[in-house]
């Protein structure tokens, strides 16, 4: 006689709701690891428009257009990268290509003002997350732009609304903020 060994059909169920089980906890983590990223966003998102808010209050200039920034914004000298902006009120490039992001990878003006508005901010103590002497030819989040913690980061520039050969074609002018997943020109930062 022949002793045959196997599972059973109990066996087989449990073990099959154990793996169940296992899966749908895994399932629910990644899903509350994601939901505490983007609440996480958010809370950056709306504490970085209050800090726009109060620089613009307290210096009377936007961060990174800002002129005197030199003399007003402790820290901010040319032997870390922060020079003041140009004052026409528009952050990057005014004409032409003004939405196109290698201008994040310029250290002259008007195109390094779009890196310029996340070190004023930083170092007038508005946001968290920039490196006060990172390079502005090296764009990189956590460095030189706004990082966020779902991954990737911020981006700013002007955009004028009779420019249609750029993003965004929204046929309105105006800043705009862009979550991208790298600084254009500098390193990918996905997770």
């Amino acid at each position: 006689m022949q002793n045959k060994k196997g599972f059973t059909l109990v066996e087989l169920a449990v073990v099959m709701t154990i793996i169940g089980l296992l899966v749908g906890g895994i399932l629910k983590f990644q899903e509350l690891r994601k939901n505490a990223e983007l609440q996480h966003t958010i809370k950056a998102f709306n504490g970085l428009m209050a800090g726009v808010t109060s620089f613009r209050d307290l210096y009377n200039g936007l961060p990174g257009d800002m002129g005197k920034a030199t003399r007003k914004i402790t820290g901010c000298t040319a032997a870390n990268y922060c020079i003041d902006g140009n004052t026409d009120g528009k952050i990057g490039m005014t004409t032409g290509t003004n939405w196109i992001w290698y201008q994040s990878r310029s250290s002259t003006l008007p195109e390094v003002e779009t890196t310029l508005f996340w070190k004023h901010l930083f170092l007038a103590g508005f946001i968290t997350g920039i490196n006060p002497s990172s390079q502005p030819g090296t764009p990189d989040f956590g460095s030189t732009h706004f990082p966020l913690p779902m991954g990737g980061g911020l981006m700013v520039a002007y955009h004028d609304k009779y420019d249609a050969d750029t993003p965004p074609n929204t046929g309105v002018s105006g800043h705009f903020l862009q979550l991208s997943s790298r600084a254009r020109g500098g390193k990918k930062q996905l997770r």
